[in-house]
């Protein structure tokens, strides 16, 4: 009898050259999302040379691509040489509960040219808006399609999230919630949704209201959700029962922050809430996926709009410096974190 065949453990080169090849992926799945390749196949499964036809594409080189999306689980190869969406690709579909394909697409067409700037914001401390001098979110302010592409991302993150946050938080009966920098407002639907009593207002720059109006109206709300255009760092809708601050901290230097949250301290009473969603960074670095997730963020909010990922002293410096005392904490999914505060006297 033969010896069984043993697989020697990968070394370590191939281990590090997955890891420096691994921008690939971004591309494939990104580029897919946004020649519309997952809408295509929604009807069933297809040829390459049927695919290409639909979307006037290459039909080798779609057969490339295809090949490509199946070594990474996203499209499945049949007997008959057809292809068909895998689970995962069924999450590049524009149509589809719970889709990342806006997300795809903004990582591989926007962020992907900022991280090849990595070497030079390690080298300064700033992104190349930054240097550029184009702080915040200017950059979408000026490009429609870029507002319309961030927000719809932004979206599909926060979509993730909405469900898990209003299972775990409590809020009082009536009242008004207030969402600051909510996007869209996928956050607020939720709790609207969820909170049949409440009222809300989603409070936003210029570039995200129409698409906010349609989704409220989509989703039956546009009576009970007031949409304010403003500038949270000069002043915030006072009186409200909840604030809301998902993945926005993240966005600023501690200046800012620092300025968002004592304007939200002065429009808060004493029984009001506000609750920051944000991810928390460990003290320590460490090689497991939650380190890599959170390391991604932070240089990606890094070359981005130069802002940061934080430890919890960090942020409960910020909030302690707001005059904003942290009652709780409580975790959500993806690595974030519900902060519960309330106005410290």
């Amino acid at each position: 009898m033969s010896p069984i065949a043993v697989e020697e453990p990968r070394t370590r080169a191939e281990q590090l050259l997955e890891l420096i090849t691994a921008g690939w992926q971004t591309q494939v799945i990104g580029v897919a999302a946004d020649l519309g390749l997952p809408d295509a196949m929604a009807s069933g499964p297809a040829t390459s040379a049927e695919l290409a036809e639909r979307l006037c594409l290459d039909a080798d080189a779609l057969d490339r691509l295809l090949r490509a999306l199946v070594s990474l689980e996203v499209c499945h190869l049949q007997p008959d040489n057809r292809y068909a969406l895998a689970p995962l690709g069924t999450l590049l579909r524009s149509d589809a509960p719970g889709s990342l394909r806006a997300w795809a697409t903004w990582w591989s067409r926007y962020l992907w040219p900022l991280w090849g700037d990595l070497r030079r914001t390690i080298e300064s401390g700033q992104s190349a808006r930054v240097r550029a001098g184009s702080a915040g979110f200017a950059h979408i302010e000026e490009d429609a399609n870029a507002a319309r592409l961030f927000n719809a991302a932004m979206g599909e993150l926060t979509s993730i999230v909405s469900d898990v946050f209003v299972r775990q938080v409590e809020f009082p009966a009536t009242g008004v919630v207030v969402d600051l920098g909510g996007g869209h407002g996928e956050l607020l639907i939720t709790v609207m949704r969820d909170r049949p009593a409440l009222r809300g207002v989603l409070f936003e720059l210029p570039h995200a209201l129409e698409g906010a109006r349609a989704k409220l109206s989509e989703a039956w709300l546009s009576t009970r959700v007031e949409v304010l255009a403003g500038d949270f760092f000069e002043s915030v809708p006072r009186g409200a029962d909840v604030y809301l601050l998902k993945s926005v901290l993240h966005n600023w230097d501690e200046s800012h922050c620092i300025r968002l949250l004592e304007r939200c301290r002065s429009s808060m009473s004493d029984k009001a809430r506000l609750w920051v969603i944000e991810r928390v960074r460990p003290e320590r670095a460490g090689a497991d996926e939650a380190n890599r997730v959170v390391a991604r963020n932070d240089l990606n909010m890094l070359i981005g709009v130069g802002g940061r990922e934080r430890t919890e002293d960090q942020l409960t410096s910020l909030f302690s410096t707001a005059q904003l005392q942290q009652l709780r904490s409580v975790p959500l999914t993806l690595g974030l974190h519900a902060l519960e505060l309330q106005a410290r006297d």
